[in-house]
């Protein structure tokens, strides 16, 4: 998976493990639940707030690894002829966690592909032109749209399943937190 808010997907998986943590051991030994009532009923709070934050982050920005096609502009150069022309092409890119790398470019009319290997660090936010092909004489650009997890058609079970081990992270947290918060407020003074 790749995102541009993996660090603070990061803290805020730290932060509701180290706070649930804390939680649970509280909760779970029920004489100190009248004690730190309500140190209990802020913490839960914070850990639904923060879950429910890790979640949009992660609906929201994470682009799972895998192979995507992506509609490009193809500018097409010879320099024997000097002729220069421009057509819509479709791209087949691979994403990974460093970058992406261009697998093929695929022209309308023509039935094969083009095989290219070129590797990219990150993802482009905005429009870029990338040399995919020089031989002969002949060079083609491509031009990409920004790769977001709109323009690539990820859906949100797509991002959720991407980080399977964050997510069960959030959603303990999530329920525990609930429960701490239940425990709390049904307990009588």
């Amino acid at each position: 998976m790749i995102t541009e808010y993996a660090v603070t997907i990061g803290y805020i998986s730290v932060a509701l493990v180290l706070l649930t943590i804390t939680i649970a051991l509280v909760v779970f030994s029920h004489s100190a639940i009248v004690q730190y009532k309500k140190w209990i009923i802020r913490g839960s709070f914070l850990g639904i707030i923060l879950a429910v934050i890790y979640f949009c982050l992660l609906v929201t920005t994470v682009i799972p690894s895998g192979i995507y096609s992506v509609p490009v502009t193809a500018e097409i150069y010879d320099d024997n002829t000097g002729e220069e022309k421009s057509s819509y092409a479709m791209s087949s890119i691979d994403i990974f966690p460093q970058g992406f790398e261009i697998l093929s470019l695929s022209f309308r009319n023509d039935e094969d592909p083009l095989l290219i290997e070129n590797t990219v660090d990150g993802l482009p936010s905005e429009e870029t032109e990338h040399l995919v092909y020089s031989h002969d004489g002949i060079d083609i650009t491509i031009t990409l749209p920004p790769l977001t997890s709109d323009s690539l058609g990820v859906s949100a079970l797509d991002a959720v399943s991407a980080d399977k081990p964050g997510m069960f992270c959030a959603t303990a947290s999530l329920c525990l937190c609930c429960f701490a918060l239940y425990k709390c407020l049904a307990q009588k003074t």
